[in-house]
């Protein structure tokens, strides 16, 4: 019982560790050499996590998706962390990054480009072009929410349509011409907005 800490969620409960026995638990995982096999096993298993919320997301449930997703938001910093920041597994942070579709509602929109920042880096090499495409996508609206200049923005959101055409994928394309018919229309560039928006409409 001294182990974890119980504390109720809602109609559900919540368990951690006390920080002094996490660290000899990750003391204890490192000298066995299964450090990284649990972590692996921990971002995968997140990646599965945000997908299945993927009817939320598609049904703009945004409340219910942030109240499913918010507890665990220190468990996707970890997998991030692992996978992103570590060089771990990065094909499976970017598959978590792509699927997280309202970052922003988390977590702050500095925290949130940080992540994407880093995952833009990664999605250069040669790989799932829907996964990259999306979080291009994302990486787009986060700009737009730091405060980006146009022009930074316009470069992501016509790499993010690139990216979505070489996948053929028509729903990510849509979305990804929609933002950056958007980033058009910010730089006043009104005409080339209307073409986008019509073929992402298309």
């Amino acid at each position: 019982k001294s182990l974890v800490v119980v504390e109720p969620y809602g109609d559900d409960q919540r368990y951690h560790m006390l920080n002094s026995i996490r660290d000899y638990g990750r003391e204890r995982l490192t000298t066995a050499n299964e450090a990284g096999n649990i972590a692996s096993k921990h971002a995968d298993y997140y990646v599965g996590f945000v997908r299945d919320l993927a009817p939320l997301v598609e049904s703009l449930e945004d409340e219910q998706w942030r109240l499913a997703l918010a507890p665990e938001l220190d468990n996707i910093r970890a997998a991030l962390d692992w996978t992103i920041f570590q060089g771990n597994d990065s094909d499976v942070g970017l598959q978590l990054l792509a699927q997280f579709e309202w970052p922003e509602l988390l977590t702050t929109p500095q925290e949130a480009i940080r992540w994407f920042d880093a995952a833009a880096k990664i999605a250069g090499a040669p790989g799932d072009e829907v996964t990259k495409a999306r979080v291009l996508r994302h990486s787009v609206r986060l700009e737009w929410l730091v405060g980006r200049p146009v022009a930074q923005r316009l470069k992501t959101a016509t790499d993010a349509v690139a990216v979505a055409r070489a996948a053929a994928d028509h729903d990510e394309l849509a979305r990804a011409l929609s933002n950056l018919g958007g980033c058009q229309r910010d730089a006043g560039r009104f005409d080339d907005a209307d073409a986008m928006f019509a073929e992402a409409y298309r």
